[in-house]
């Protein structure tokens, strides 16, 4: 058999006719040709060398899920809720049936504005694409100019006089990978651009939150040192990686959506914990480990902008959605916890 040749749409549904399968509609052919990468083609070339075998069984269902994957339902669908840069991940959805159960039954309520439905599609749909970027160099572009400026801008930003201090560039304490947010593709060079700390000072102690976006993923530490002025022991602070369930916690306290957010049994003695509260007129931060005591800040209101804005910046580039997407989660999540009923 000759290779398959796929460069008109006429020629895959051809393709797809002759190999026994329905004609998808023009929309789903039309999608199926925009699709990046050489999947389809290998795969209906495997089906066609195969027939009657398991292998050539296994490539018919996958372009049967390929259909449902690339119909207006779910790609249209897609780019209304700000998903749309996760539409080149498609072709992997229908690698396992496992993976294709898992979008099938969450993609119809997340089109409906179900937020736990939208953040399991996101997450799943991130990590397929994260596969796409490793096999793909190309795409591993560095942010484009309006992403640049637009960190740039947080970066320019300044606390409170005398209480905070927001530092671009600086390095955060690397933390286990299972705690971590999957990186955005489009980080690649850029990775530098994209590590921000912020500093809050109080009169027996300070805090720093240190957030980062590069190709290992998203990660937020909370950093406490003792001290008083300008002395504060940063070589004897506790360091604290908040893990995936406190970071929407902590950007809802941030943005005021929720009152408190705390952690315990962090680091590998289980032995590190973290309160920040907001007590009417600032945040409350405690930074915790047992056998060295607590470091206890207080954090203004202000102070509050610069971080949210970060951390929301950031999780948007991870998890590759739009801010009201984000928003229109967190908002839901928020609303839930306020309204459980507290022992």
């Amino acid at each position: 058999m000759k290779d398959v040749v796929i460069s008109r749409p006429t020629e895959l549904v051809a393709y797809i006719k002759a190999l026994g399968l329905t004609e998808p509609s023009k929309k789903i052919i039309r999608n199926m040709m925009a699709l990046r990468g050489d999947k389809i083609r290998k795969t209906i070339s495997t089906a066609y060398q195969h027939k009657g075998q398991e292998t050539a069984v296994s490539s018919l269902g996958y372009l049967k899920a390929l259909t449902f994957a690339c119909s207006p339902l779910a790609v249209d669908g897609l780019e209304k809720i700000g998903m749309k840069s996760s539409i080149d991940a498609l072709p992997l959805v229908a690698d396992s049936h496992g993976t294709f159960r898992s979008f099938k039954s969450c993609l119809e309520p997340a089109l409906r504005g179900v937020a736990a439905s939208q953040a399991q599609l996101c997450t799943l749909l991130q990590t397929l694409k994260n596969g796409i970027a490793e096999e793909s160099p190309e795409n591993q572009e560095s942010l484009p100019e309006s992403a640049r400026q637009e960190s740039e801008v947080l970066a320019d930003g300044h606390g409170s006089a005398g209480q905070s201090e927001l530092n671009a560039g600086e390095e955060p304490v690397t933390g286990s990978s299972s705690n971590t947010r999957p990186a955005s593709p489009e980080v690649g060079q850029a990775e530098a651009v994209l590590r921000k700390s912020y500093h809050v000072y109080g009169a027996s102690g300070a805090a720093c939150f240190s957030l980062s976006l590069d190709k290992d993923g998203l990660r937020v530490n909370l950093e406490g040192a003792s001290g008083s002025a300008q002395s504060y022991d940063w070589n004897s602070k506790i360091n604290i990686q908040l893990n995936n369930a406190e970071l929407p916690m902590l950007l809802g306290v941030l943005l005021g959506l929720l009152s408190k957010v705390e952690g315990a049994a962090h680091g590998p003695q289980r032995d590190k914990g973290f309160t920040i509260e907001n007590q009417s007129s600032h945040l409350f931060i405690s930074i915790r480990q047992k056998n060295r005591g607590n470091v206890s800040v207080k954090m203004a209101f202000t102070d509050c902008f610069w971080i949210s804005a970060v951390l929301q910046s950031l999780l948007c580039k991870s998890l590759m959605v739009s801010e009201t997407v984000l928003l229109t989660s967190l908002r839901a999540m928020a609303n839930q916890i306020n309204a459980t009923p507290k022992s």
